[in-house]
C-alpha cells in the first residue's frame, strides 16, 4: 500500500524533472548565440573609436555658448518674424557652409496666440463684485541689461479654450489621474464647478487639464512650484541663478494631441489634406492659464478645507489645503 505522502513526493519529483528539462531546452536554444551572417556581425561591432574622439574634439563649448546666447537673446515664438526669417535663415546659412546641401521646407500650421490687448489673469471676486489679488498680466523683466520687448507674449497656454469662468478653488497637486481620484474617492471632495490649481510637473500639462474636466472642474490654473523649479532656494533665482523666479511663468501648449490640429498626425505641408477648423479643431476642454508662484501663493493661502498630505505640500511658505472654497472673509466671495 502506497501512502498519500509518498505519492505527493513522487508527483513533485516528476514535475521538477519536466521543469528542468524545459529550462535546458530553452537555454540550449536561446542561450547560445546563433551563427550570424558576416554582414550582420559587422553591424553589431562597435565603430571606430577614433571617429568618436575626432567628433568630440570638433565640438567647441564656446560655439555652443555663442549660439545659445544668440537664439535666446530675444523672443522667438513659433511663427513670429524672428523665427521665420532671422533664425531660419541663420541656421540655413550655417548648415549650408558646413554640409554638402541644405534646404528650407515651409510648413503651414494653425498656431495659437494670446490676445495682446486683453491678457489672461486670475483674481478673487468679492461679494460686491470687485476683484482682489489679481495675478500679473505681464511677466516682469528682471535682468537690468534687458529692455522691454514687445515680441514677448503675455503668459498663456496655447490652444486653451477661451472664456471667463468662476468657481471655488481646489488644490489638486500635480493634477494626475491618481491625484483627482484620491480627492474624489478617498476624501470625497466635490470637484464639480471648481477651478483646479495644479503645479507643473510629473505629466503633460494637457493631461492635467483633461483630468480636471473629466472630474467636473470648469477651469484650471497652472503654476510652477519652487519645490520643483527653485530647488536650492527662492533667493538664488534668475537673474542671479538659473532657478525660476516667482514672477516667471511657464508657457506651453495644452492641445490634447501632437502636431497641427488641422492635419492630425501628418506634416502640415502643401500637399497635405487640411481639415476645416469647425470640423476638426479641438482645444482644451476647459479654460486654463498659467501664473507664477508669487501669484499662486496668494490663492493657496486662502483655500479652506482639509490640509493636504505631506507629499502634496510644495515649496511655498504656506499650508497647502485642498478646498473647495476660501477661508473667511473670502468664503462669501
Amino acid at each position: 500500500m502506497v501512502s498519500w505522502k509518498m505519492m505527493s513526493w513522487k508527483l513533485v519529483a516528476v514535475v521538477c524533472t519536466v521543469v528542468f528539462l524545459v529550462l535546458g531546452i530553452l537555454i540550449g536554444k536561446f542561450g547560445i548565440p546563433p551563427d550570424l551572417p558576416s554582414w550582420l556581425k559587422g553591424m553589431s561591432i562597435d565603430g571606430d573609436s577614433s571617429l568618436t574622439e575626432r567628433l568630440m574634439k570638433e565640438i567647441c563649448a564656446d560655439n555652443i555658448e555663442k549660439n545659445l546666447k544668440y537664439f535666446t537673446q530675444k523672443a522667438h515664438i513659433a511663427g513670429s518674424p524672428r523665427e521665420e526669417e532671422e533664425l531660419v535663415n541663420y541656421i540655413f546659412n550655417e548648415w549650408k557652409s558646413h554640409l554638402d546641401s541644405a534646404r528650407i521646407y515651409p510648413y503651414s500650421v494653425l498656431l495659437s496666440y494670446p490676445n495682446a490687448s486683453d491678457p489672461n489673469y486670475v483674481a478673487v471676486q468679492l461679494e460686491n463684485g470687485t476683484e482682489a489679488d489679481v495675478s500679473a498680466k505681464v511677466e516682469k523683466i528682471l535682468n537690468p541689461d534687458q529692455e522691454e520687448d514687445p515680441t514677448v507674449v503675455n503668459p498663456f497656454n496655447a490652444y486653451s479654450l477661451p472664456g471667463t469662468v468662476m468657481g471655488d478653488p481646489v488644490y489638486v497637486n500635480y493634477g494626475t489621474i491618481e491625484d483627482f481620484t484620491y480627492m474624489k474617492r478617498n476624501l470625497s471632495v466635490d470637484l464639480n464647478g471648481t477651478i483646479a490649481i495644479a503645479r507643473y510637473g510629473k505629466i503633460y500639462r494637457a493631461d492635467k487639464v483633461k483630468h480636471a474636466a473629466e472630474f467636473g472642474c470648469v477651469g484650471m490654473v497652472l503654476y510652477s512650484d519652487p519645490a520643483d523649479y527653485a530647488v536650492d532656494s527662492e533667493v538664488r533665482v534668475y537673474p542671479d541663478d538659473w532657478w525660476l523666479p516667482g514672477t516667471g511663468v511657464q508657457r506651453g501648449t495644452v492641445l490634447p494631441r501632437d502636431g497641427d490640429p488641422l492635419t492630425p498626425y501628418y506634416p502640415s505641408i502643401e500637399s497635405a489634406f487640411y481639415q476645416k477648423e469647425s470640423d476638426s479643431f479641438s482645444v482644451s476642454a476647459i479654460p486654463v492659464t498659467p501664473i507664477g508662484y508669487d501669484d499662486a501663493i496668494k490663492y493657496l493661502r486662502k483655500i479652506s478645507g482639509p490640509e493636504a498630505n505631506s507629499t502634496w505640500q510644495g515649496g511655498l511658505n504656506v499650508t497647502y489645503r485642498l478646498g473647495p472654497g476660501f477661508i473667511p472673509p473670502y468664503s462669501n466671495r
